[in-house]
């Protein structure tokens, strides 16, 4: 490297860092405790800096650090399906309180509610496409129901989602084609409109169809028109 070059270089790599500096000197470590809503200690609650990979958990007692957090930087905070955000305002410890229908945060004394995140929407446990169904060029609804839909079961013409012992009492889950209840394989067989099938679903609880949907619930809808 010549004279030239290294006059032309210096500036540079003196603000490159001076940066750095500046962005360490920001960034900071951040404590705090986790309880729930009777004050009892929460362990193995998950705390992070929304965007970056790194993450820590709570202690037997609790508490938690969190490294190389910045002013204006946002905490999650998750325990199990409850998931909060706050905004880090200070370098001031925090105190977070999971409670029944929303989570409280304190920082210098002021306690600020939460609301969590809006839980995800429940997704069946298996789900088979139109698209794999006219793949492989199924023909009935028993060739759909052998493409991989996850703990259903088909013999001759019976159908079941949990154990083998619902054969023995010819127990079939509850089919919906379109809206339409179907109490046995044979009728839904019947109506199933297979090229029309955009998806089909099991519901291996069923809890939302009382007990009508005891044996597990397949739920086909067809393409929009």
């Amino acid at each position: 490297m010549n004279n030239k070059t290294a006059a032309i270089l210096k500036p540079a790599l003196t603000l490159a860092l001076s940066l750095a500096v500046c962005l360490g000197a920001n960034a900071f470590d951040l404590s705090g405790t986790v309880t729930d809503a009777k004050g009892k200690v929460k362990k193995n609650v998950i705390v992070s800096v929304k965007g970056s990979k790194g993450s820590e958990k709570s202690d037997k007692e609790g508490r938690f650090t969190i490294a190389e957090v910045a002013t204006g930087d946002t905490l999650e905070i998750r325990s199990k399906d409850k998931v909060l955000f706050f905004p880090v305002r200070s370098e001031a410890e925090i105190a977070i309180t999971f409670g029944d229908e929303y989570g409280i945060v304190q920082v210098d004394g002021q306690a600020e509610q939460v609301a969590y995140k809006p839980k995800p929407k429940r997704r069946p446990t298996g789900v088979v496409t139109g698209d794999v169904i006219r793949e492989r060029n199924a023909q009935s609804l028993y060739e759909v129901l052998k493409l991989g839909l996850p703990g259903v079961q088909v013999v001759d013409d019976k159908v079941i989602i949990r154990g083998v012992n619902s054969f023995k009492s010819n127990i079939e889950p509850l089919f919906i084609i379109e809206g339409a209840e179907y109490f046995s394989s044979r009728e839904a067989n019947a109506a199933v409109q297979i090229k029309e099938i955009d998806t089909v679903e099991v519901d291996r609880e069923g809890g939302s169809y009382g007990a009508k949907g005891a044996n597990g619930v397949i739920i086909i809808r067809y393409r929009s028109k």
